[in-house]
């Protein structure tokens, strides 16, 4: 029988090492070539993406939109563009407002790079430091839904987002004459089109057009406190005659008084009593010369005779410009609304007492400038223990979380004593008593009454952002 011969050990070696120069040969060939398709592919969605972003600026034209830069991000999970291929890693696109694209978008291994002056696409190896764009542009800024009439932040501001600027940023009003803005203030109620401009060498090389919604926040005080919070320490409280007043610890009811600038502080920063009778009455932040004055210091309790207390606030407060800085505000002061209401000593000091008391009196006509009285104090406080059958005489419970209180500080009011022609009532840690009017140890805040058309412009009652007042 014939024996079979086989490979021998050197025949087997021989086509090892064939097969692995064929091996070394060809597998680099083959995953170039899959690099390639890969490579291609990844450019092939880059087109399509900017193909995307051209139809985008067309159809936006065709409907006659006002375009300025856009700008499609791809660190954000969705946008607007839509094509066939395989979605970047990250990136942008850039469409800009005269139809030109950028682009800078990678994967692992890529980025494609596309420049305004530039048709074509440049792939290259992805590097995070140069794959990205450095052209000027303007981008949309904070989001809004709308902003109320006179509300003062300046534009662009926060609204556009200026990067790599070059040159001016200019914005107009394409809802006003093409008016230039630079302040949310000269805008108008309604829709405004403002577009912001980047200007270099005479053309214009960025732009941006968002809208902005102008609300009228022109309320009346009775809308304010029928609807709005007045702070974790206020609340409204309605008297026995249906006069709103502010109450607790600390409503929030400050209000700029005296001047016409959008904010204030010091002697300008005003607090509201309440709607009383129809008119918004406002007692002062700060003590008429932050020290005891007498009511009169011929000891009578006569406001109107004068009283010195009264010529001493017309002159110092209605004709000094560090308190009312405002002509017009001036006229908004009522001077034919004080009620001079008078108790004995007799009887017990219930609040329903005073209250009474000042509801039954009649309007007294005196100058612009008064205090508060007695009943004011009362229902300054949210304790539910202030009641109308409390003795102001005997107990301090109106003191507790009330606005109007000041600590170990005696305070004159607007409250006579009806049997003395000598004595005024006044409150101390809320307790209230009488002294005689000449008495000058005892301290004052001045109060005004305001026409019935004074209305809230914008703020929010706080002490750092007050009540803006308008007629």
């Amino acid at each position: 029988m014939k024996k079979e011969k086989g490979f021998t050990l050197i025949e087997l070696l021989a086509v090892i090492i064939i097969l692995t120069i064929i091996a070394l040969i060809s597998v680099p060939l083959i995953l170039n070539i899959i690099e390639k398709a890969r490579k291609s592919a990844f450019q092939n969605s880059a087109y399509g993406i900017m193909e995307s972003a051209r139809l985008y600026y067309v159809e936006n034209i065709i409907d006659n939109k006002e375009l300025g830069d856009k700008v499609f991000s791809y660190e954000e999970e969705e946008n607007e563009l839509k094509y066939k291929g395989t979605r970047p890693k990250g990136g942008t696109i850039i469409v800009k407002s005269n139809g030109k694209i950028e682009m800078s978008i990678y994967n692992e291994k890529w980025c494609a790079i596309k420049r305004e002056d530039k048709e074509s696409i440049e792939i290259i190896d992805y590097n995070k430091e140069t794959c990205k764009i450095e052209s000027p542009m303007i981008e949309e800024g904070i989001k809004l839904n709308y902003i109320e009439s006179g509300f003062d932040s300046a534009i662009p501001g926060s609204y556009y987002n200026i990067r790599n600027q070059k040159g001016m940023v200019t914005c107009i009003n394409l809802s006003d004459d093409n008016k230039e803005v630079t302040n949310t203030k000269e805008l108008k109620e309604g829709e405004n089109c403002v577009k912001c401009r980047m200007i270099y060498e005479n053309k214009e090389i960025a732009s941006l057009t968002r809208t902005f919604m102008v609300k009228n926040s022109i309320r009346t005080f009775e809308e304010v406190m029928n609807s709005e919070a007045v702070g974790e320490n206020g609340i409204i409280r309605t008297d026995t005659s249906g006069n709103k007043r502010y109450a607790g610890s600390n409503p929030n009811n400050y209000v700029c008084f005296g001047t016409d600038e959008t904010t204030c502080s010091g002697k300008q920063l005003w607090r509201i009593i309440g709607v009383i009778d129809g008119n918004l009455k406002l007692i002062s932040t700060e003590y008429y010369k932050n020290a005891g004055v007498a009511w009169d210091r011929s000891g009578y309790n006569i406001w109107t005779r004068p009283a010195s207390l009264n010529t001493a606030l017309q002159n110092d407060i209605f004709n000094n410009t560090e308190w009312i800085n405002s002509e017009d505000q001036k006229e908004w002061m009522l001077n034919n609304k004080w009620k001079f209401s008078g108790k004995d000593n007799d009887s017990d000091h219930l609040i329903s007492i005073f209250e009474t008391a000042e509801k039954d009196s009649e309007y007294t006509t005196s100058n612009s400038i008064g205090l508060m009285t007695v009943t004011d104090f009362a229902y300054g406080t949210s304790d539910n223990e202030c009641t109308l059958d409390t003795d102001l005489r005997g107990t301090n419970t109106c003191f507790n979380s009330n606005w109007l209180a000041t600590p170990n500080r005696n305070e004159w009011t607007f409250t006579l004593r009806s049997d003395n022609q000598n004595n005024v009532f006044f409150i101390y840690n809320g307790i209230v008593s009488f002294h005689y009017a000449y008495y000058s140890s005892i301290y004052a805040r001045p109060a005004v009454i305001l026409d019935s058309n004074v209305k809230i412009k914008n703020g929010t009652g706080t002490e750092s952002d007050p009540y803006i007042l308008t007629k």
